[in-house]
This record gives C-alpha cells, structure tokens and sequence, in this order.
C-alpha cells in the first residue's frame, strides 16, 4: 500500500511539473499564468488526479458506497471552484474519461445531493 501511495504521488508531480512545462495538453493555446496562479493551479491538478484515483477504486469497489459518497460530497464543492472548472475545462484528455464524463454530466450534482453530513 505505501509503494502504491510513493507511486501515485510520483506520478502526479511528473503530471504537474509536465503540465506546467507545456501549458496544458498539446494542440491547444498556452494561457499566461502568473506564478501565484501557476503554484494554485497545480495544486488543483494533483487534488483532480486524487479524486480521479479515488473515482476508479469506487468504479472497481475496492472502496464502499458510504466512503465514496463521502469524497463525492467534497468532490462536489470542489467543481464549483473556478480553478478547479478551468483544470477540468483545459486538461480532459490527460484523466480518465469515465472520471471527467462523471464529473461533467448534469445528473452528477443530483446523485451527489444524497450525501448527509453527520454530526
């Protein structure tokens, strides 16, 4: 579990310090980021890149439906953020397309208002 976790997290700096290399996925116009929003935005590709993870253990059901509605309901504050918009927006073709189509489909938030906080 611990050699999964050093894996996943090398992977998504090679992802974010790639990204910020060339932009954004080849093809498309390079936006201008100052370095404030540079540092934001690459937090927000590594927090996208966990849920995506997240999303594909739920698929697989190696997590339960109480643990993912959970990181669903973050998930769900989160889409509403504009940095997070603009990752999913700009970098669709670098995720898993199962994990961008969830989160941009319209019956997503439905499903997501399920959730109830405890406590």
């Amino acid at each position: 579990m611990i050699k999964m976790r050093s894996d996943t997290a090398g992977l998504r700096r090679f992802q974010v310090e790639l990204f910020s290399r060339i932009g954004g996925p080849l093809g498309r116009e390079r936006k201008e980021f100052s370095r404030e929003d540079m540092v934001i935005r690459n937090y927000v590709i590594m927090i996208y890149g966990s849920f995506e993870r997240v999303y594909f253990l739920y698929r697989r059901k190696w997590i339960d439906e109480e643990t993912w509605r959970q990181w669903a309901a973050f998930l769900k504050i989160m889409t509403k953020h504009l940095a997070f918009k603009e990752v999913h927006q700009s970098s669709s073709e670098m995720w898993d397309k199962p994990f961008v189509d969830y989160v941009q489909r319209p019956s997503a938030p439905e499903h997501l208002n399920d959730f109830q906080m405890s406590g």
